[in-house]
């Protein structure tokens, strides 16, 4: 009995889930938001956050069975041996474990096969990452919340308050989002906005999650709810065409993935942006969740990657639109 055990952790929740060699999904597992180990306070949270992914896989099947391992992290550049440190303290039969930029577990999750592509994540935070025909890599983006994650939940949802501020001061148009986040937020007036951003009520996956409140006063014909997310859907399209633009690769298949995408007026501007951008490229909807692509890595470590494999992951980890 071998099973391999894939985790996707992102900036708004890290998902597990395990796998037999036939690709078959056995068990799944939710925990809180993953972050960068920058800190003592961070690191702890994380090994948090992995201890109770492991409760819940083990409340489903043997951990001891799981024998090979892939994570694909944001901000995996910090701490990978702190996490393959705990990892192997609770997985004793783990035979290979890596750990991967969550950009990989997107890519393969996007083409399990990992042909070349450019990669689009716009979710808590964004990034743009590619692969051309000679193994070149390039990325764009990926600054973080405080330098700017152009078209992230994060920004946008910044953006919003910003707006709604801007609004009550007569430095632009009214619009139907104050009322909206006020209500959403439980606040008052425009500038308990401002109170709530400083003092840690507004916190960082609270300001990302404005992203519906948006979306949803968009589609009511607001157009200061349109604008930003018409241009979050632009800056994206120039994150994917900066990548272009350093692996001089212009008809490449470009992957959108991540919750923002879902949002119907930023996802078409998106299109059609990069249309403009690079009429050769040809945007194509992932096959897989980054978690069916954390599953692919994990399973390429145990032998080489097979059509069944990818067909039982789709049927479990498909790409939801």
């Amino acid at each position: 009995m071998t099973f391999v055990l894939g985790i996707d952790g992102g900036q708004t929740s890290t998902r597990a889930a395990v796998a037999d060699l036939q690709g078959r999904v056995l068990a799944r597992a939710q925990a809180g938001p993953w972050d960068d180990l920058s800190t003592e306070e961070k690191r702890q949270r994380c090994r948090g956050v992995l201890e109770e992914l492991l409760r819940q896989i083990g409340a489903q099947l043997p951990l001891g069975a799981i024998r090979h391992a892939a994570l694909g992290l944001t901000g995996a550049q910090r701490g990978p041996s702190a996490v393959e440190s705990w990892m192997r303290e609770r997985l004793p039969g783990v035979v290979s474990l890596a750990i991967h930029h969550d950009t990989q577990s997107n890519f393969r999750g996007a083409d399990p096969y990992g042909n070349p592509g450019v990669l689009v994540i716009a979710g808590g935070g964004s990034i743009a990452w590619g692969l051309d025909g000679a193994g070149r890599e390039a990325f764009a983006g990926g600054y973080g919340y405080l330098l700017g994650d152009a078209g992230s939940g994060y920004e946008l949802g910044r953006q919003a308050v910003r707006a709604v501020l801007e609004a009550s001061q007569r430095l632009a148009p009214d619009t139907r989002l104050t009322q909206a986040l006020l209500a959403h937020l439980g606040l008052g007036q425009p500038w308990d906005l401002r109170l709530a951003f400083y003092d840690g009520r507004l916190e960082r996956q609270r300001v990302a999650g404005l992203l519906p409140v948006v979306a949803r006063v968009a589609g009511e014909g607001d157009r200061m709810a349109q604008h930003i997310l018409r241009e979050g859907g632009a800056a994206l399209a120039g994150l994917a065409g900066a990548v272009m633009r350093q692996l001089e690769f212009w008809d490449p298949p470009v992957y959108p993935t991540g919750g923002v995408f879902r949002v119907d007026v930023l996802r078409e501007a998106f299109i059609q942006a990069l249309a403009r951008l690079a009429p050769k490229a040809e945007v194509r909807l992932p096959r897989l969740e980054p978690l069916g692509g954390a599953l692919v890595l994990a399973l390429e470590q145990a032998g080489p990657i097979h059509p069944g494999q990818i067909a039982s992951l789709e049927g479990a980890l498909g790409y939801d639109t």
